[in-house]
């Protein structure tokens, strides 16, 4: 331990009594008051010449309660789940307080505002379809609870508090979420294809489109946006096949289009980026890094958790929202397969759709192999859907 240099102890009676108090500030109450702990803060008071400086700072950063320092970790925990998810730091967090895996986040707001009620944060994780995120977290499970059994079933407790099964009331969810897409894909896409783009270009040089392909282009984002839950208390935060369905309904009207470069960059900013917006962080990284480096590259790239695009650098969710290159629009889209701007190439529609199903597929299965040992298994075999 530290001891005390002469130099202090030849203080007088009063300079003592201030470091005194100094120290009785800066560490927790819950610390013992020792003569080597005074010692520790007070030679610091001394070197910087600013006691009431260094006593205000302290207690800023140190005078904190155990459920003062517990709710601030989590909060970072909840932050580094949803909206930067980043392993690392989670589990540095987690290494400090590995019980932190049982509290619960009362709220967190993700990238597209959806509001996420009364969540551990393996809740988390898992809502957002992120099995790196939970394999991560699974370590303190075991930690916690003794085995991996024990872990598991924790787990297994904890997944079931929030992703009720029911498959028959699934599966009509599901049919009706997939005909709503459907209705409003087809709308959109009528008017698209009815576009002239005739109407000359902007100062901007972004081609002017029909008051009525811009009516029906914010009516579908109107109304996908509705359909979308603001406060989440229960189930998967986004419904994956939400994205699928929309780049399928892309490959069929591109060849409708004859992939016209115009019609095509249209469905990508006016609809597709706005599909994109609402797709979970963890998403939105693979899609940042382009899934073509994370699945037919060899040997493929390591998940790399930036959302910053590989092409143009730009954050993935203000490039979704932000202005057209090519119209007078809100919105741009992203190409998932390469990790950068607009697809507008037949080719890259098949691609992408492939890599996104593969991706979605391979997500399913390794959220089901975290509970690989639980004797009840999950009935429905579609865990993101």
């Amino acid at each position: 331990m530290f001891r005390l240099d002469k130099k202090t102890e030849k203080l007088p009676v009063a300079k003592k009594r201030e470091h005194k108090q100094i120290a009785n500030a800066v560490l927790p109450k819950s610390w013992p008051q020792t003569a080597a702990l005074t010692q520790l803060i007070t030679r610091f008071a001394i070197s910087n010449k600013d006691a009431a400086n260094l006593a205000c700072t302290s207690r800023f950063l140190y005078n904190d309660t155990k459920a003062a320092l517990d709710e601030r970790m989590l909060k970072a925990l909840a932050h580094y789940v949803v909206v930067e998810p980043n392993e690392d730091k989670v589990t540095t967090i987690l290494k400090l307080e590995p019980t932190l895996i049982n509290f619960v986040t009362k709220q967190i707001i993700d990238n597209s505002g959806r509001e996420l009620i009364d969540n551990t944060i393996f809740q988390l994780a898992y809502g957002a379809g992120d099995p790196e995120m939970c394999l991560a977290i699974k370590p303190f499970f075991e930690k916690v609870y003794g085995s991996e059994k024990t872990a598991i079933e924790e787990m297994e407790k904890q997944r079931k508090q929030k992703f009720v099964e029911d498959k028959e009331a699934d599966e009509k969810q599901d049919k009706q979420a997939k005909d709503h897409m459907q209705h409003l894909l087809t709308t959109v896409n009528a008017a698209i294809t009815a576009e002239q783009f005739n109407l000359g270009k902007d100062v901007n040089n972004r081609l002017i489109l029909s008051p009525a392909t811009l009516a029906a282009i914010e009516t579908f984002r109107a109304e996908f946006d509705k359909s979308q839950p603001k406060r989440i208390e229960k189930g998967m935060h986004f419904r994956n096949n939400t994205l699928l369905e929309t780049y399928n309904a892309y490959v069929q009207a591109a060849v409708q289009w004859n992939y016209n470069y115009n019609t095509c960059a249209l469905f990508e900013d006016g609809v597709l980026s706005c599909v994109l917006f609402y797709a979970p962080a963890n998403d939105a990284q693979r899609f940042s890094q382009g899934l073509y480096y994370l699945q037919d590259q060899k040997p493929n790239e390591k998940f790399t958790r930036g959302l910053a695009l590989r092409v143009g650098k730009n954050n993935f969710y203000l490039v979704v929202r932000g202005g057209s290159i090519d119209f007078s629009l809100s919105g741009s889209s992203v190409d998932i397969y390469s990790g950068g701007g607009a697809i507008t190439c037949g080719r890259a529609y098949e691609s992408s759709r492939r890599v996104l199903t593969n991706l979605m597929s391979n997500k399913n299965i390794l959220l089901a192999e975290l509970m690989r040992y639980i004797a009840h298994r999950p009935k429905s075999q579609c865990v993101i859907c």
